[in-house]
Protein backbone atom coordinates (compact mmCIF):
# COMPACT_ATOMS: atom_id res chain seq x y z
CA UNK A 1 0.00 0.00 0.00
CA UNK A 2 2.81 2.41 -0.88
CA UNK A 3 0.34 4.89 -2.37
CA UNK A 4 -1.32 5.26 1.04
CA UNK A 5 1.86 6.79 2.47
CA UNK A 6 1.60 9.55 -0.15
CA UNK A 7 -1.92 10.40 1.04
CA UNK A 8 -1.28 10.34 4.79
CA UNK A 9 1.75 11.99 6.36
CA UNK A 10 2.11 9.94 9.55
CA UNK A 11 4.70 7.79 11.28
CA UNK A 12 4.68 4.88 11.06
CA UNK A 13 2.95 4.67 7.69
CA UNK A 14 -0.67 3.47 7.68
CA UNK A 15 -1.30 -0.22 7.14
CA UNK A 16 -4.16 0.15 4.66
CA UNK A 17 -6.90 2.45 3.43
CA UNK A 18 -10.38 1.34 2.36
CA UNK A 19 -12.27 4.20 0.68
CA UNK A 20 -16.04 3.73 0.71
CA UNK A 21 -15.82 0.72 2.99
CA UNK A 22 -19.46 1.59 3.66
CA UNK A 23 -21.43 3.54 1.05
CA UNK A 24 -21.18 4.05 -2.68
CA UNK A 25 -18.56 6.15 -4.52
CA UNK A 26 -19.84 9.49 -5.88
CA UNK A 27 -21.26 9.91 -9.35
CA UNK A 28 -19.25 11.63 -12.04
CA UNK A 29 -21.19 14.90 -11.71
CA UNK A 30 -20.79 16.55 -8.29
CA UNK A 31 -23.71 18.44 -6.77
CA UNK A 32 -23.26 21.72 -4.90
CA UNK A 33 -24.75 20.32 -1.67
CA UNK A 34 -22.25 20.65 1.23
CA UNK A 35 -20.65 17.45 2.51
CA UNK A 36 -19.78 17.20 6.20
CA UNK A 37 -16.28 15.74 6.66
CA UNK A 38 -15.73 14.01 10.02
CA UNK A 39 -13.17 11.76 11.68
CA UNK A 40 -13.47 9.21 14.46
CA UNK A 41 -11.84 6.21 16.07
CA UNK A 42 -13.30 2.72 15.65
CA UNK A 43 -14.58 2.59 19.25
CA UNK A 44 -17.10 5.35 18.67
CA UNK A 45 -20.66 4.76 19.83
CA UNK A 46 -22.64 4.80 16.58
CA UNK A 47 -25.58 6.35 18.39
CA UNK A 48 -23.54 9.56 18.63
CA UNK A 49 -24.04 9.86 14.88
CA UNK A 50 -27.83 9.78 15.08
CA UNK A 51 -28.07 13.57 15.80
CA UNK A 52 -25.74 14.15 12.84
CA UNK A 53 -28.06 12.27 10.50
CA UNK A 54 -30.99 14.28 11.86
CA UNK A 55 -29.38 17.73 11.70
CA UNK A 56 -27.31 17.29 8.53
CA UNK A 57 -29.47 16.05 5.62
CA UNK A 58 -26.60 16.47 3.18
CA UNK A 59 -23.84 13.92 2.49
CA UNK A 60 -21.47 12.86 5.28
CA UNK A 61 -17.93 11.61 4.64
CA UNK A 62 -16.59 9.92 7.78
CA UNK A 63 -12.96 8.75 8.08
CA UNK A 64 -12.67 6.04 10.72
CA UNK A 65 -9.19 5.13 11.92
CA UNK A 66 -8.81 1.62 13.27
CA UNK A 67 -6.02 -0.51 14.71
CA UNK A 68 -7.64 -3.74 13.51
CA UNK A 69 -5.76 -5.91 11.01
CA UNK A 70 -6.89 -5.22 7.42
CA UNK A 71 -9.48 -7.75 6.19
CA UNK A 72 -9.38 -9.58 9.52
CA UNK A 73 -12.47 -10.78 11.38
CA UNK A 74 -12.32 -7.63 13.52
CA UNK A 75 -12.22 -5.54 10.35
CA UNK A 76 -15.28 -7.30 8.94
CA UNK A 77 -17.16 -6.90 12.20
CA UNK A 78 -16.45 -3.18 12.20
CA UNK A 79 -17.70 -2.83 8.62
CA UNK A 80 -20.80 -4.86 9.45
CA UNK A 81 -21.55 -2.71 12.51
CA UNK A 82 -21.35 0.48 10.44
CA UNK A 83 -23.38 -1.01 7.58
CA UNK A 84 -26.15 -2.04 9.95
CA UNK A 85 -26.24 1.46 11.42
CA UNK A 86 -26.42 2.99 7.94
CA UNK A 87 -29.26 0.69 6.87
CA UNK A 88 -31.24 1.21 10.06
CA UNK A 89 -31.15 4.96 9.51
CA UNK A 90 -31.85 4.76 5.76
CA UNK A 91 -29.06 7.12 4.72
CA UNK A 92 -27.64 6.48 1.27
CA UNK A 93 -25.45 9.61 1.41
CA UNK A 94 -23.54 8.45 4.51
CA UNK A 95 -20.11 7.19 3.46
CA UNK A 96 -17.41 5.71 5.67
CA UNK A 97 -13.74 5.17 4.85
CA UNK A 98 -11.44 2.99 6.96
CA UNK A 99 -7.81 3.87 7.63
CA UNK A 100 -5.87 1.08 9.30
CA UNK A 101 -3.10 2.47 11.53
CA UNK A 102 -0.68 0.98 14.04
CA UNK A 103 -1.49 1.21 17.73
CA UNK A 104 1.47 3.53 18.35
CA UNK A 105 0.79 5.84 15.37
CA UNK A 106 0.95 9.54 16.23
CA UNK A 107 -2.51 11.04 15.76
CA UNK A 108 -2.95 13.77 13.14
CA UNK A 109 -6.53 14.95 12.98
CA UNK A 110 -5.74 17.23 10.03
CA UNK A 111 -4.52 14.26 8.00
CA UNK A 112 -7.74 12.39 8.73
CA UNK A 113 -9.84 15.41 7.78
CA UNK A 114 -7.93 15.68 4.51
CA UNK A 115 -8.81 12.08 3.69
CA UNK A 116 -12.47 12.62 4.52
CA UNK A 117 -12.35 15.64 2.20
CA UNK A 118 -10.61 13.67 -0.56
CA UNK A 119 -13.49 11.20 -0.77
CA UNK A 120 -16.32 13.73 -0.38
CA UNK A 121 -19.05 13.22 -3.04
CA UNK A 122 -19.93 16.89 -3.68
CA UNK A 123 -18.09 19.96 -4.88
CA UNK A 124 -18.50 21.85 -1.59
CA UNK A 125 -17.34 20.53 1.76
CA UNK A 126 -17.35 21.49 5.44
CA UNK A 127 -14.50 20.31 7.66
CA UNK A 128 -15.57 19.46 11.22
CA UNK A 129 -12.51 19.14 13.51
CA UNK A 130 -14.29 18.13 16.73
CA UNK A 131 -15.32 14.69 17.94
CA UNK A 132 -18.54 13.31 16.47
CA UNK A 133 -20.12 14.18 19.83
CA UNK A 134 -19.78 17.85 18.77
CA UNK A 135 -22.91 17.83 16.60
CA UNK A 136 -23.66 20.42 13.93
CA UNK A 137 -26.91 22.30 14.42
CA UNK A 138 -29.63 22.56 11.78
CA UNK A 139 -28.90 26.29 11.61
CA UNK A 140 -25.29 25.54 10.76
CA UNK A 141 -26.38 23.24 7.94
CA UNK A 142 -28.68 25.91 6.51
CA UNK A 143 -25.83 28.43 6.63
CA UNK A 144 -23.49 25.99 4.89
CA UNK A 145 -26.12 25.26 2.24
CA UNK A 146 -26.61 28.98 1.64
CA UNK A 147 -22.84 29.46 1.27
CA UNK A 148 -22.70 26.54 -1.19
CA UNK A 149 -24.96 28.36 -3.65
CA UNK A 150 -22.24 30.94 -4.26
CA UNK A 151 -19.11 29.34 -2.82
CA UNK A 152 -15.96 31.14 -3.92
CA UNK A 153 -13.79 31.66 -0.83
CA UNK A 154 -13.38 29.70 2.44
CA UNK A 155 -15.95 30.45 5.11
CA UNK A 156 -15.57 29.81 8.83
CA UNK A 157 -19.03 28.81 10.09
CA UNK A 158 -19.99 30.10 13.54
CA UNK A 159 -20.42 27.57 16.33
CA UNK A 160 -21.28 29.49 19.52
CA UNK A 161 -21.27 26.32 21.65
CA UNK A 162 -17.80 25.18 20.52
CA UNK A 163 -16.04 28.20 18.96
CA UNK A 164 -12.65 26.49 19.09
CA UNK A 165 -14.05 23.81 16.75
CA UNK A 166 -15.86 26.13 14.34
CA UNK A 167 -15.98 24.24 11.01
CA UNK A 168 -14.52 25.52 7.77
CA UNK A 169 -16.49 25.49 4.51
CA UNK A 170 -14.40 25.34 1.33
CA UNK A 171 -14.88 24.32 -2.31
CA UNK A 172 -13.77 20.73 -2.91
CA UNK A 173 -11.18 21.80 -5.49
CA UNK A 174 -9.65 24.53 -3.31
CA UNK A 175 -5.89 24.35 -3.72
CA UNK A 176 -5.07 24.44 0.00
CA UNK A 177 -5.27 21.48 2.37
CA UNK A 178 -4.91 21.36 6.15
CA UNK A 179 -1.29 21.25 7.21
CA UNK A 180 -0.10 17.85 8.43
CA UNK A 181 3.10 19.07 10.07
CA UNK A 182 3.88 17.15 13.24
CA UNK A 183 3.81 19.08 16.49
CA UNK A 184 4.52 17.60 19.94
CA UNK A 185 1.60 17.34 22.36
CA UNK A 186 -0.81 18.08 19.53
CA UNK A 187 -4.55 17.83 20.06
CA UNK A 188 -7.60 18.22 17.86
CA UNK A 189 -7.72 21.88 18.84
CA UNK A 190 -4.05 22.61 18.20
CA UNK A 191 -4.21 20.81 14.83
CA UNK A 192 -7.25 22.84 13.87
CA UNK A 193 -5.62 26.09 14.94
CA UNK A 194 -2.77 25.43 12.54
CA UNK A 195 -5.15 24.54 9.70
CA UNK A 196 -7.30 27.66 10.15
CA UNK A 197 -4.27 29.92 10.49
CA UNK A 198 -2.87 28.45 7.26
CA UNK A 199 -6.10 29.15 5.34
CA UNK A 200 -6.25 32.59 6.90
CA UNK A 201 -2.72 33.44 5.76
CA UNK A 202 -2.98 31.98 2.26
CA UNK A 203 -6.23 33.88 1.63
CA UNK A 204 -4.81 37.13 3.11
CA UNK A 205 -7.56 37.14 5.72
CA UNK A 206 -10.28 36.92 3.05
CA UNK A 207 -12.42 34.44 4.96
CA UNK A 208 -15.11 34.89 7.58
CA UNK A 209 -13.38 36.06 10.76
CA UNK A 210 -16.29 36.12 13.19
CA UNK A 211 -14.90 33.23 15.22
CA UNK A 212 -11.26 33.52 14.19
CA UNK A 213 -9.89 34.75 17.51
CA UNK A 214 -11.59 31.89 19.37
CA UNK A 215 -10.09 29.34 16.99
CA UNK A 216 -6.48 30.56 16.87
CA UNK A 217 -6.20 31.74 20.46
CA UNK A 218 -3.42 30.49 22.72
CA UNK A 219 -3.74 26.84 23.64
CA UNK A 220 -5.14 26.04 27.09
CA UNK A 221 -2.53 24.60 29.41
CA UNK A 222 -3.38 21.01 30.32
CA UNK A 223 -1.95 19.13 33.26
CA UNK A 224 1.57 18.23 32.13
CA UNK A 225 4.76 16.92 33.65
CA UNK A 226 7.79 19.22 33.93
CA UNK A 227 9.30 17.69 30.79
CA UNK A 228 6.02 18.13 28.89
CA UNK A 229 5.71 21.73 30.08
CA UNK A 230 9.15 22.49 28.64
CA UNK A 231 8.13 20.73 25.42
CA UNK A 232 4.93 22.76 25.19
CA UNK A 233 6.87 25.99 25.76
CA UNK A 234 9.23 25.04 22.92
CA UNK A 235 6.25 24.23 20.69
CA UNK A 236 4.62 27.61 21.37
CA UNK A 237 7.86 29.46 20.72
CA UNK A 238 8.45 27.63 17.42
CA UNK A 239 4.87 28.21 16.37
CA UNK A 240 5.15 31.96 16.96
CA UNK A 241 8.45 32.13 15.07
CA UNK A 242 7.07 30.07 12.18
CA UNK A 243 3.98 32.26 11.86
CA UNK A 244 6.01 35.47 11.99
CA UNK A 245 8.41 34.24 9.30
CA UNK A 246 5.52 33.02 7.11
CA UNK A 247 3.74 36.37 7.39
CA UNK A 248 6.91 38.25 6.49
CA UNK A 249 7.56 36.02 3.46
CA UNK A 250 4.04 36.37 2.08
CA UNK A 251 4.06 40.14 2.74
CA UNK A 252 7.28 40.55 0.75
CA UNK A 253 5.85 38.56 -2.15
CA UNK A 254 2.67 40.66 -2.19
CA UNK A 255 4.58 43.94 -1.99
CA UNK A 256 6.75 42.87 -4.91
CA UNK A 257 3.85 41.80 -7.13
CA UNK A 258 1.02 44.18 -6.10
CA UNK A 259 2.73 47.15 -4.49
CA UNK A 260 2.88 48.36 -0.90
CA UNK A 261 -0.65 49.85 -0.94
CA UNK A 262 -2.56 46.80 -2.16
CA UNK A 263 -5.71 45.74 -0.33
CA UNK A 264 -4.41 42.19 0.13
CA UNK A 265 -1.17 43.42 1.66
CA UNK A 266 -2.99 45.75 4.06
CA UNK A 267 -5.30 42.90 5.12
CA UNK A 268 -2.33 40.61 5.61
CA UNK A 269 -0.55 43.16 7.80
CA UNK A 270 -3.70 43.48 9.89
CA UNK A 271 -4.14 39.74 10.52
CA UNK A 272 -0.44 39.21 11.23
CA UNK A 273 -0.15 42.07 13.71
Amino acid sequence: MRWVTKLVNSQPSPRALFPYAVGEPPRSVFSSEPTACLTSGDQVDMQLLVPWLKNWPGPISLLVRTTTIPLSIAHRRLVHRIEEFRKSNSRSNFQVHLLHVWAHTEQSNNAYLNLARLFAPTRNIVLFPGNVSVVASTDLYREAASWSNQATTPFLLPDPDHPEYSPLAIPFDHGLWCTERFFPYNTRQSDWQECIWQFWLENYGNISTGNMKAVIQELPRPSLSKIEVRGMATFNRLRVEFRAESCELVARQLETTLGHKSLSLNRLRHICS
